[in-house]
């Protein structure tokens, strides 16, 4: 059965959207229902990020987390230039992004965390592209936490390497805090 001509796909949001339609009659197979498709897009360019802000939660210094994915799309009818990907300190970002995202095409924003000093910090993944809305931006969180290392190879003592980049800060029941001292 094809869907008569009086009805019309009209997206009210970006992206794919699916819907399913029934047609109730007095054939031996009533109900039928039908499966609708579609694609909202914009005209010209739209970069469109699957998320506007992560949080890395508590991470030790010096080290870095799992990578955390964020999707950009191209919801527009014009092909995407991206000029720049940035990340502020502390976080780090490596991507499958080119230089141009085609009409209908997306790639994958993979982010880190890597804390280099204790406490809550904040910062900020920044999309530069040829968009009326760039930059697109993301925040970004976590926290640093000191490490807890063994030295039960060697007495305890502040200074001693204790973790990968950094050094016993206080000692106490066997064990180095470790901190940037």
């Amino acid at each position: 059965m094809a869907v008569p001509d009086l009805y019309a796909f009209t997206p009210s949001q970006l992206g794919l959207r699916s819907a399913s339609m029934t047609i109730s009659d007095s054939g031996p197979v009533s109900p039928q229902t039908l499966s609708l498709n579609g694609e909202g897009g914009e005209s010209g360019v739209n970069a469109t990020l699957s998320a506007t802000s992560l949080n890395f939660g508590s991470r030790t210094l010096d080290t870095t987390s799992p990578p955390q994915p964020i999707t950009l799309s191209n919801f527009g009818t014009m092909t995407l230039s991206i000029t720049g990907i940035t990340a502020s300190p502390n976080f780090g970002q490596t991507n499958t992004c080119n230089l141009s995202l085609a009409s209908g095409a997306s790639c994958t924003l993979n982010l880190t965390f890597s804390p280099s000093q204790t406490g809550d910090l904040t910062g900020t993944l920044s999309l530069t592209d040829n968009a009326a809305d760039s930059p697109q931006t993301v925040s970004l969180s976590g926290n640093g936490v000191a490490g807890q290392c063994s030295s039960k190879e060697e007495a305890c003592y502040v200074g001693h390497p204790c973790c990968p980049g950094l050094a016993c800060a206080e000692c106490g029941a066997a064990r180095c805090v470790c901190g940037n001292y």
